[in-house]
């Protein structure tokens, strides 16, 4: 959690629809923010074996989805790993209860943990608000003008790697830049091109010199022959810090407002994907 958001959140979302959840903090930072979102892709049956069972959002409230968050946060996470030590499976299901007395409902996340192995179970009650505001609802991602795919070893050797040596230098930016491979001019009618990436800073400097990245514009008559951001220390550090969760993919994407998106996909868990954005601070 602290490696996605920086420092644990004081309440996080769980946002429910008939296609995915999104897992997000309430804080969405100040100013110079990098917002991180949790998509968990609600697709039973694949061959890897589904993530998430499937299920079905009976609210009948805005766009048919519900959102909750744990009263106590650090309660949720304690019984995660919990779990997690113990390598169990585990089930969610919302239930609630009224109070004969005074009529109050209390709503509830029961967690129900098991492995076939032993037959046993463990289960716990976490209290739960919910909410259908759709002020509180997960931000809807913009489209951006280009898209470029990085592989695992681009990730964890190019990325990673100038991520750790920035955080120790004293400079304050540092440029991601995707420039154009060749010289001559692409059609129209062909939505992809090759770049060349290069990571900069005052003191430092890293380039792919043995690949290029296809670069996959959403409207090919708007095709630039480079992209670049230049983001400062703090949000450089913030935004490439999911790259040390586990080794991965990353989807790259621009626009010409030079605000910075990053998809990520976990490689032993494609299910999962960390999205990130954030807008370049220019120097």
């Amino acid at each position: 959690m602290n490696q996605i958001w920086g420092t644990t959140p004081e309440r996080i979302f769980f946002y429910f629809d008939t296609d995915c959840m999104i897992v997000y903090p309430e804080d969405k930072g100040g100013f110079d923010r990098v917002y991180a979102r949790i998509h968990i892709r609600n697709l039973p049956g694949e061959t890897q074996g589904p993530f998430l069972s499937n299920y079905t959002i009976k609210s009948q409230k805005e766009k048919n989805a519900i959102l909750v968050a744990p009263q106590s946060l650090a309660q949720f996470i304690d019984n995660l790993k919990v779990l997690v030590d113990l390598g169990y499976e585990a089930q969610f299901k919302l239930t609630q209860s009224n109070s004969a007395e005074t009529g109050e409902v209390r709503k509830y996340i029961d967690i129900t943990g098991s492995t076939p192995a032993t037959k046993d179970v463990v289960r716990c009650f976490i209290e739960i608000n919910c909410f259908f505001d759709v002020a509180l609802y997960p931000e809807e991602i913009t489209q951006k003008e280009v898209n470029f795919v990085l592989d695992s070893p681009t990730c964890q050797c190019v990325l990673t790697k100038f991520a750790q040596r920035f955080n120790i230098i004293s400079d304050d930016f540092a440029k991601l830049v995707f420039t154009a491979a060749t010289q001559g001019k692409t059609s129209p009618s062909d939505r992809t091109s090759e770049f060349n990436l290069e990571l900069s800073s005052r003191h430092m400097r890293a380039q792919v010199t043995n690949r290029s990245f296809q670069g996959l514009y959403a409207d090919a008559t708007n095709m630039k022959g480079k992209y670049k951001v230049d983001l400062k220390k703090e949000v450089f550090s913030k935004f490439f810090s999911v790259l040390k969760i586990s080794p991965g993919t990353a989807a790259l994407k621009l626009d010409h407002k030079k605000t910075l998106e990053m998809e990520y996909t976990i490689d032993k868990c494609p299910h999962i994907r960390v999205i990130v954005e954030t807008p370049s601070r220019s120097m």
